[in-house]
């Protein structure tokens, strides 16, 4: 290894595109005299880790940030069974829903609220009368009415929140990535061979699919303003005549994809390129082609659609204030009740004991520290999942999904490229030239080889002698 490179740290994986990726790109096959670098693979999780991390490096600020890449459910389960599990780490609560300390200093807030209320209690005792407890008990009614209503509208909230998250994966990322793989292949198994326009034509296809990809993340952290072209281009993504007429225009990963429907379209136009492929022996190749480029750009336009629209801001304004004056409610609530509780300690001891007295202090605190975790934190993992494209810990990685893409793709050129019907390759499905002549001049085709026989007679079932077909 290089001095110059250093291996991650451990539970981080480096990115390909921390480097420029021109070399991968268009010199495909590594020079004989180095040697040739592992292929990339998707990261496997250790087993004496939950989490693996993805690294981040935000290009303005040069800020390093994180992301959950992947995550062991099972061993999560049993997050108390070690604490070597990585769970309660500070970076993990960073990706959870304390995530930014939200949680935390509202849950903060409304525990200071019922401190307050329980040392007004503690000092100004009220005289217990059959009013009070009345009051106390409708409180406590309205308080479980009001808790459970909240909680059914946060759960809706964060159902719909979910299945937007997910709806973009699937439909608008993933549909990118599928489309830009088909491309891929296609150029793969179209343009085989080594070196020239072929190899060029290839690397074109991959480059402008990573770049849209790359491009669609960009758009939604809102990073693709002029300013971070030169980046792209530093990647090797981005040629500098292109940066120039891509930098003032707007959505630019939809541009990236209108780009290279023109290349295809050209392509099959047999208009001066190298590269060109006819429409023979099979002329549907071309709409086959325009079918994906029109799927990838709807797939951009599907996750921008998402990330451009929120959700009606009267909603979401209604849900955090009745989350907040049920919080505050239940704050007031439960300063009461403990005020009373441990102003009544004696009278508690000598009719149920010291464990009931401990016990009634324990339920009355949780009240206090459960009740905003649960109420907040939902509201949090809500508005935290409406763009998942952001440099947050616990939204899509964008730089994994980068380095599959582009793994794969050029697994499919690699691949294609080992395939030689000289050495055994697809051996009963060739004909040879030959035999090919012989047919041609009426004569008696070659002999059917034992493996040809062994190949014809399996797979027709179990026909006995002496019965029909």
């Amino acid at each position: 290894m290089p001095e110059d490179r250093k291996p991650p740290p451990a539970g981080e994986q480096s990115s390909l595109l921390d480097k420029p990726k021109r070399a991968s790109l268009y010199a495909e096959r590594p020079s004989p005299s180095k040697p040739s670098a592992a292929p990339v693979k998707p990261s496997r999780i250790p087993r004496s880790d939950t989490i693996i991390w993805r690294k981040n490096i935000d290009p303005s600020s040069g800020q390093i940030s994180t992301q959950v890449e992947k995550y062991d459910a099972q061993r999560l389960l049993w997050c108390f069974s070690s604490w070597k599990s990585q769970v309660w780490s500070l970076r993990a609560l960073g990706a959870s829903v304390l995530e930014g300390m939200t949680v935390i200093m509202i849950g903060t807030a409304y525990a200071a609220v019922a401190a307050i209320f329980c040392f007004v209690y503690l000092l100004k005792p009220v005289e217990k009368t059959n009013s009070l407890q009345d009051t106390m008990d409708a409180l406590e009614t309205f308080l479980d009415l009001t808790v459970t209503g909240v909680m059914l509208l946060l759960g809706q909230f964060v159902s719909q929140t979910l299945s937007r998250w997910w709806d973009i994966r699937k439909n608008g990322i993933g549909n990118l990535w599928g489309a830009i793989n088909d491309l891929s292949m296609w150029a793969s198994a179209w343009w085989p061979k080594e070196g020239g326009s072929q190899q060029a034509a290839r690397a074109l296809v991959l480059r402008y699919g990573l770049l849209a990809m790359d491009l669609l993340f960009r758009q939604g952290r809102g990073e693709d303003g002029p300013a971070y072209m030169a980046e792209l281009v530093a990647k090797g993504l981005l040629e500098p005549h292109e940066a120039a007429v891509l930098a003032p225009l707007p959505s630019k990963s939809q541009v990236v994809i209108s780009w290279l429907t023109l290349f295809w379209t050209r392509v099959f136009q047999d208009d001066g390129l190298d590269c060109a492929l006819p429409p023979w022996p099979d002329p549907t190749r071309f709409q086959l082609v325009m079918g994906k480029c029109a799927e990838a750009r709807g797939a951009i336009g599907l996750t921008l659609a998402y990330t451009d629209t929120q959700l009606p801001f009267a909603y979401v304004h209604l849900l955090a204030s009745v989350t907040h004056l049920t919080l505050l409610v239940n704050a007031l609530f439960s300063g009461c009740t403990l005020g009373r509780t441990l102003h009544d300690s004696q009278d508690i001891k000598l009719e149920g004991g010291y464990d009931v007295f401990i016990l009634l202090v324990f339920v009355k605190l949780m009240r206090i520290i459960f009740m905003p975790l649960l109420l907040v934190g939902l509201l949090h993992l809500g508005v935290r999942m409406e763009n998942p494209l952001e440099r947050k810990a616990n939204n899509f990685p964008g730089v994994a999904y980068l380095e599959y893409m582009g793994a794969e793709c050029e697994a499919f050129a690699k691949a294609n490229r080992a395939v030689s019907t000289e050495h055994g390759w697809w051996a009963n499905c060739v004909t040879r030239e030959e035999d090919m002549d012989a047919v041609l001049e009426g004569g008696e085709s070659r002999t059917e080889s034992p493996r040809d026989s062994r190949v014809n007679l399996a797979g027709f079932g179990d026909h006995r002698e002496g019965e029909g077909p």
